[in-house]
């Protein structure tokens, strides 16, 4: 059985930011499994950019999600 969790608006928005966050981070994991994620380190910094004609800007990344979440809604 699951619990269930009270929480106030800050604790809410944090959940939210978090969820966000996952859901960034396992479509960019997804992406670089097909391949079509490039990164590189150096000097103190990460540079990511995707090979896919779709994603032009990681925000392609939620907005994809969007609208995939609108769809089955």
């Amino acid at each position: 059985m699951g619990q269930i969790i009270s929480c106030g608006p800050r604790e809410t928005r944090r959940l939210q930011l978090a969820v966000s966050l996952t859901e960034f981070l396992t479509d960019l994991l997804w992406h670089a499994a097909r391949g079509t994620v490039q990164v590189e380190r150096g000097a103190g910094r990460v540079d990511v950019w995707f090979t896919d004609p779709e994603i032009t800007h990681p925000i392609d990344l939620c907005l994809q999600r969007g609208a995939a979440a609108l769809r089955r809604s």
